[in-house]
């Protein structure tokens, strides 16, 4: 098989609008971690279909490609559904619980489980391709750059395999756990773990060029924009780092709330959105940090939000969802599920699909 070299890859990253993709292959979708899907969400959806894994629990986010919907399960499961329709296609059965997010990629869907294995399955049929042991549960999701999968794991390394063997490549240690998953900027791999740094090393080698204190535990996945980095941290803050010099730019940390951060953040028009267990979503000045607006929920902000067009979709602990303006914060559509939330809403098509802790998965979008 055929690969684009590394670097040509990396400057399609770069160069490519977001908003070209139809499918929501990774979580976050894309390399950056941008948070960003198509435009094309409507401002007052309606449910097209739903689907329940029986005696289930999801905490993981589900993932779109190929008109299928990948979703995992606490059940060890994991799930392909029609996207059209819902209707499932075939279920696979890991070692242990799946919080993994799936990574779709040339036809492979790759994840991880609380066992501490990595796998690889065929994205058509839910085949096992290959499978990599580590030593400790695998909740970061893999990102899949060229012909290299990229994780980390809570044996505190963080993992470079090869895509199409399963065989490693190379690992870097750290201090902690890793929970989180990695984000790209130019050739390199940006991770921030539990041992409270953010670590950006080589993606061809894995030799660390730098490593930066954040203040805390880090649980959320890394956004990248331009040269930058942002985060939040369990010391109830949201970090800037400059990738280039390695040095902080800012720190946001709210006046009389705080409360640390698990969701991850997504960025559009200049503004970085992030949410808080001090049940806030919030819009921040990416130059800056300056707090630009707030939505007060009723419940803890664990899930990712993601923009789609003109909108910030998003939803808190209690599984009642949001669409709301991102230039402003103005809501404009609310949904109660009756369940937890503790995944990430996936976009693509124009339609949102997301898992709840009562095993139902649903999808909205315009009938």
């Amino acid at each position: 098989m055929r690969h684009t070299p590394f670097h040509l890859l990396i400057l399609a990253i770069i160069f490519t609008p977001v908003t070209a993709r139809a499918d929501w292959p990774l979580f976050r979708g894309d390399a950056a971690n941008s948070g960003v899907a198509e435009p094309g969400f409507p401002e007052q959806p309606q449910i097209l279909w739903s689907f329940r894994m029986p005696d289930q629990e999801i905490e993981g986010s589900a993932v779109i490609a190929g008109g299928t919907v990948y979703i995992p399960s606490l059940s060890g499961k994991l799930y392909a559904l029609d996207f059209k329709t819902g209707a499932q296609k075939w279920t696979y059965q890991a070692s242990d619980e799946v919080k993994s997010t799936p990574s779709v990629y040339e036809g492979i869907v790759f994840f991880g489980d609380e066992r501490g294995f990595l796998h690889a399955l065929d994205a058509e049929t839910g085949t096992l391709k290959w499978k990599f042991e580590t030593e400790g549960g695998v909740v970061s999701s893999p990102k899949v750059i060229d012909d290299a999968v990229y994780f980390g794991s809570y044996d505190a390394l963080f993992y470079a395999l090869d895509m199409e063997t399963g065989k490693k490549r190379w690992s870097v240690e750290t201090e902690g756990y890793i929970h989180a998953t990695p984000a790209i900027y130019k050739n390199e791999l940006i991770s921030a773990g539990c041992d409270g740094f953010l670590r950006v090393f080589g993606a061809e080698k894995g030799k660390e060029r730098f490593q930066l204190g954040v203040g805390g535990y880090v649980a959320g996945s890394a956004l990248v924009v331009n040269n930058r980095a942002y985060v939040g941290t369990f010391e109830n803050q949201v970090i800037c780092v400059d990738l280039d010099t390695g040095k902080p730019v800012w720190a946001y940390e709210h006046e009389i709330r705080k409360f640390p951060y698990y969701s991850s953040p997504a960025h559009a028009d200049g503004k970085i959105f992030i949410g808080g267990r001090d049940k806030m979503m919030r819009a921040l000045d990416a130059a800056t940090g300056d707090e630009l607006w707030t939505i007060r929920s009723r419940a803890k902000f664990d899930s990712s939000p993601v923009v789609s067009g003109d909108l910030l979709v998003f939803g808190d602990v209690s599984g009642k969802l949001f669409a709301a303006k991102h230039a402003d914060g103005k809501i404009v559509w609310e949904y109660e599920t009756g369940a937890g939330l503790v995944g990430s809403p996936a976009i693509a098509d124009g339609k949102m699909v997301i898992g709840m802790t009562d095993g139902r998965v649903f999808c909205f979008g315009k009938k």
